[in-house]
């Protein structure tokens, strides 16, 4: 009897080890792909696309559309404006709220 015993332990202890040799190599290949996934997402043009994509995702696209149009509007027509100097009050008014807007 103490032969099938060690038998059946040598059985159960062979596959046991065979058990965490393959749980071994599969969180080896685990932590490889995660170490390749973070190499790559730390190069420096992942880095700006995520955050570039990460600034879309947060933000009303439209919203930001808009903002960005009403901030190149207003530096063209502040541009325009204090290009051509005037003794019309209302330009001069318009200009320095337009700078002021621009500048905020």
């Amino acid at each position: 009897m103490t032969h099938t015993k060690s038998n059946s332990r040598m059985e159960l202890l062979l596959e046991k080890i065979a058990f965490y040799r393959k749980k071994k190599n599969y969180e080896m290949e685990l932590i490889k792909w995660q170490y390749q996934n973070t190499k790559q997402s730390l190069q420096p043009i992942n880095l700006l696309k995520n955050s570039f994509l990460e600034r879309i995702a947060t933000t009303n696209p439209k919203k930001n559309i808009m903002n960005i149009g009403i901030a190149l509007a207003t530096n063209f027509l502040s541009n325009r404006i204090r290009s051509n100097p005037s003794n019309n009050p209302i330009k001069n008014i318009i200009a320095s709220v337009l700078k002021f807007l621009k500048n905020k």
